[in-house]
């Protein structure tokens, strides 16, 4: 009977040696609470877009049109953007609807692209002109490296005007009778820039002239001599002082009576 009183009074002491550590668990709790509250939530970083020159052809020459790459691997989202074609009337794209970019990789500054059946497919001066686009766009995305067009896993046959087929790897040099008609070197597309005057380098077929659109406005035009161009910026106002605007460089130059222009993107910090 001793026992059962014994083994009675352990049923008695056991909720009172129970409640600290209760009380220890809910502490423990209320600091895990705490802890994961106080730590704060991070952003993700904005996505940098680059602002790249995609290739069309104005007349019998290539002419850049500057636009964002989205968010694929570089080579894709290059030949994405080139096979959607531009919106501007007065430039052509050679690239065909369904025209697949199959895979891109590089080996020892080499950069090997393989299209599908419907590239290949293209008669023989639409496939020129055709890769000439893509070889002058992904050369600037790719400074230096040469471009192989892979027809499955061997080089694919390019023919020039004169119906030599072209050696691969292909650079620029391999398409100087369409090479475009202004190229940029400085400033670069989304360049931020201040000042009172900037300078413009490009390379062009014909004598060019360069302004700066500034909220609808034009600037003074500017001629280049020997590919180069100082162009002024429109002065800060009180109001404008200490803010950033779009603004666009237009370096237009004539074939024959027609005016060819490039328009780079650019930021005006005043």
């Amino acid at each position: 009977m001793d026992q059962l009183h014994r083994a009675e009074g352990w049923t008695e002491v056991l909720p009172h040696a129970v409640e600290p550590r209760r009380l220890l668990i809910a502490a423990l709790l209320v600091i895990g609470i705490s802890c994961t509250a106080a730590i704060p939530e991070v952003a993700a970083p904005p996505e940098v877009q680059e602002i790249v020159p995609l290739y069309f052809f104005a007349g019998h020459a290539l002419l850049a049109e500057y636009r964002s790459l989205g968010g694929d691997a570089p080579e894709q989202a290059i030949f994405k953007e080139l096979a959607q074609g531009t919106q501007d009337e007065t430039l052509r794209n050679f690239i065909p609807p369904g025209a697949v970019l199959v895979s891109a990789g590089e080996s020892e500054e080499k950069l090997k692209l393989t299209l599908n059946r419907v590239f290949w497919e293209l008669p023989t001066g639409e496939r020129y002109a055709a890769a000439a686009q893509i070889v002058f766009t992904m050369a600037v995305l790719e400074e230096g490296k040469t471009i192989f067009l892979l027809d499955e896993v061997v080089p694919g046959a390019i023919l020039d005007g004169n119906g030599r087929e072209l050696t691969q790897p292909l650079t620029r040099d391999d398409f100087e009778d369409v090479r475009p008609w202004v190229e940029v070197q400085q400033p670069a597309a989304g360049a931020v820039i201040s000042g009172d005057s900037f300078p413009v380098i490009a390379s062009q077929r014909e004598r060019g002239t360069v302004s700066l659109l500034v909220g609808g406005k034009s600037g003074p035009t500017v001629r280049l001599i020997d590919g180069t161009a100082q162009v002024p910026i429109p002065q800060k106002t009180e109001r404008s002082s200490g803010s950033e605007t779009d603004a666009v460089l237009e370096i237009t130059v004539m074939d024959g009576d027609t005016r060819r222009v490039t328009r780079v993107p650019l930021t005006i910090r005043f």
